[in-house]
């Protein structure tokens, strides 16, 4: 039994020694010209497994399902383009097991001729643009928004514990952001509240199903919008 934990610990330090990450980045092309502004940035992922390098799919296949995943996620509005697609690939060595995780983003692109009034639509339906500054429920910062990967996920730049810089997912109500404005509601505005908390206060943070605010009692609420009204009397 001794022998056979001490082969086991053997076993996994060998394998944290021998395990590495290999990335390949690769600009596919540059369309930036004076005719188009970046407006947001689109991702897609895919990623496969191997043994003993069977099983998994190529990297051709990876890169198509990658690509499907990018517009599947982000889905392009009238005048829109994806620009500037950027491709990196990262492969895990682990003794016999393999991993390749491909990830394609891309600019999301129109063109100047796009008129403002299309451009606050297009901000009132999606809370988050590209280069906002998000906070969690507690109102503590969490990173910078990248992209909307779902209904349920967005991806965020964050920074490690080394310093570096890293994307990670979250879920998307759980960050807010504490600028500008969303279904009609702006941060600083009074307002009323009720379902599961009831009362009145300030909105401090935007979410995309949920606003931060912060009631008279200086206690913080996350409440649903459509538990939210206009405070438009001064009871």
């Amino acid at each position: 039994m001794k022998i056979s934990t001490t082969l086991i610990l053997l076993s996994l330090i060998l394998i944290s020694w021998t395990s590495c990450t290999v990335h390949k980045g690769q600009v596919i092309s540059l369309d930036y010209g004076n005719t188009v502004r970046p407006e947001n940035q689109a991702f897609g992922y895919s990623s496969a497994s191997y043994f003993l390098g069977i099983g998994g799919n190529k990297t051709n296949v990876l890169l198509k399902e990658a690509k499907d995943n990018l517009v599947a996620n982000n889905p392009l509005g009238p005048n829109q383009q994806y620009s500037n697609l950027n491709l990196d690939v990262s492969t895990s060595y682990f003794l016999i097991f393999t991993k390749q995780n491909v990830i394609l983003s891309a600019d999301i692109t129109s063109t100047q001729a796009d008129n403002e009034s299309a451009i606050e639509e297009q901000s009132e339906k999606q809370v988050f643009t590209r280069g906002d500054s998000l906070f969690s429920k507690n109102n503590e910062y969490v990173g910078t928004f990248k992209s909307e990967i779902n209904n349920s996920q967005v991806l965020i730049l964050k920074n490690s514990k080394s310093g570096r810089q890293k994307l990670v997912k979250s879920k998307t109500w759980h960050v807010f952001k504490r600028h500008g404005s969303y279904k009609g509601y702006s941060i600083g505005e009074e307002v009323k509240f009720f379902g599961q908390f009831r009362g009145r206060g300030q909105i401090i943070g935007l979410g995309k199903y949920d606003a931060l605010i912060r009631d008279n009692s200086n206690e913080l609420n996350k409440v649903s919008y459509k538990y939210i009204s206009k405070n438009t009397d001064s009871e």
